[in-house]
């Protein structure tokens, strides 16, 4: 496609601005738990791809 012209065909997107957020978090009771590991499920208000926890922080207080 030349330069200048104006992009006719291809893909609509939708692009969702809103970010999603927490709504609960839920300790999990593991039926043989790991001595040094806690595990919560974080459910979110959309559906969100690729989450671990690498990507939160526990704080507390």
């Amino acid at each position: 496609m030349p330069w200048g012209r104006p992009y006719t065909a291809g893909q609509v997107l939708d692009v969702d601005k809103t970010i999603p957020t927490v709504t609960s978090i839920t300790g999990v009771i593991q039926a043989q738990p790991i001595w040094n590991a806690v595990v919560y499920t974080v459910t979110f208000s959309e559906a969100v791809l690729n989450a671990g926890g690498l990507d939160f922080i526990l704080t507390t207080g």
